[in-house]
């Protein structure tokens, strides 16, 4: 068969069916239709007085498979095709929209709330960047500081080996200084001795 052409639901004979069922009484609530309320004159309207009607008798299992493999452009095709069906088919198409717009709110409302948390951890991301900017730059004048002190360690280091060196050297110098001058005072000592004798 043509992919085109008309298609029919696998089905019995609808009139027996009906026939053979017990009476239905009509409501003016249909809660199978997700629908706004209306005035009760179209099937696409919640207060449609034989929605329960034609979702009991008129749209069976193989309906509901034959809906979910055929997709809406087939659905179309077979909406060409025979009234009862079509009455059926669009009960399915609204309910199956109404799913749809369930699911597409519920999405629309979990992308917000993602939408919050992306916000919230760029934020977050944002504040830790920060911080850690701040802590390397903390980290830097500490290391700058260290340097400088290891550099400052170093000459001071090199001062006192400075200063031992002459202060070795005043030792030195002291002693010798102090060895001169004992001997020069023994000398002296000496000399006086020598002209006091007789």
């Amino acid at each position: 068969m043509d992919s085109k052409s008309p298609k029919v639901l696998p089905r019995k004979r609808k009139a027996n069916h009906v026939g053979q069922s017990p009476k239905e009484i009509p409501t003016n609530v249909s809660p199978a239709t997700p629908t706004e309320n209306g005035d009760g004159t179209s099937i696409w309207d919640n207060n449609f007085p034989f929605g329960d009607f034609i979702d009991k008798h008129f749209i069976t299992e193989e309906d509901r498979k034959a809906f979910e493999n055929w997709g809406i452009e087939e659905c179309f095709h077979v909406l060409k095709a025979t009234p009862v069906q079509e009455v059926s088919l669009i009960r399915l198409m609204e309910q199956k929209v109404g799913d749809l717009l369930k699911k597409n709110k519920a999405y629309d409302e979990e992308n917000t709330e993602l939408k919050k948390d992306l916000k919230e951890l760029i934020l977050r991301n944002n504040q830790l960047v920060e911080r850690e900017e701040g802590l390397i730059e903390k980290i830097i004048k500490k290391e700058k500081i260290v340097y400088r002190m290891r550099a400052e360690t170093k000459d001071l280091k090199a001062e006192i080996e400075d200063l031992k060196a002459k202060m070795e050297e005043l030792r030195d110098e002291i002693q010798l200084q102090q060895k001169t001058g004992f001997d020069k005072a023994i000398k002296q000592v000496l000399v006086s001795i020598s002209e006091l004798k007789p």
